[in-house]
């Protein structure tokens, strides 16, 4: 929701900034006033499909060249803006470490960008495949069957299911710790991520997480009195 509502005013206030570059030069005739509104307009059509496909697809494009195509030709306006509003003397002059800048610059924004996409999909896919929860209810009463019934029956709830979690204590390295015993969904819901060994099967099984594996020394087998 908040990228929705940046990106509309930025694409609410470059759409202006295009109305009224293009008022002046209607006015004045002037070739900078021109450039400038299609600079501001190309800028605001990137601006518009990147906004429209978050509203309408409740996420950032998989494919995001149409805008930065757009954009890139934003930024033509606006050099040829800057060349015409140069004067003869600057327009002559050259600097080779000048290129370094936007080369440099193009390379880590593409990067940034392609890489922002993957991260964003990469954890999605995990998250499906462990089936996430996105909210969690905790109750010192307990939550009884009626309650998961009045959950799923809130709009936007697809699912809803109790669990079982308690806190209590076992040795680590001849000290006592406190550590957190949870039940496994029966549906698979928030389904922990083997890391070596499996889930367990039966009563006197247990998976512990890497944290605890480092704290206290145990491997795939071992046993945890607690």
């Amino acid at each position: 929701m908040i990228e929705i509502i940046d990106n509309s005013a930025q694409f609410v206030s470059t759409l202006a900034c295009c109305g009224v570059s293009a008022a002046l030069y209607f006015k004045r005739r002037g070739a900078e006033h021109f450039l400038l509104a299609c600079f501001y307009g190309c800028f605001s059509l990137g601006l518009l499909y990147w906004t429209l496909y978050l509203v309408l697809y409740e996420t950032t494009p998989g494919t995001f060249y149409v805008s930065e195509i757009v954009w890139i030709s934003s930024c033509i306006f606006l050099y040829l803006l800057q060349y015409t509003l140069a004067s003869p003397a600057e327009r002559e002059y050259r600097c080779r470490a000048m290129y370094i800048a936007p080369a440099l610059g193009v390379a880590m924004f593409c990067g940034l960008r392609a890489s922002c996409n993957d991260l964003r999909n990469a954890g999605d896919a995990f998250f499906d495949a462990r089936d996430l929860f996105d909210v969690q209810i905790l109750s010192t009463l307990g939550i009884d069957e009626n309650d998961l019934a009045a959950l799923e029956d809130v709009d936007g709830v697809e699912r809803a299911e109790g669990g079982w979690t308690e806190s209590t204590y076992t040795a680590v390295d001849d000290a006592r710790a406190s550590v957190e015993v949870k039940a496994l969904s029966e549906s698979g819901l928030n389904e922990p991520f083997v890391v070596e060994g499996a889930l367990p099967q039966s009563a006197d099984e247990v998976a512990v997480t890497q944290k605890f594996v480092d704290a206290s020394g145990l491997s795939v087998g071992d046993s945890v009195e607690i």
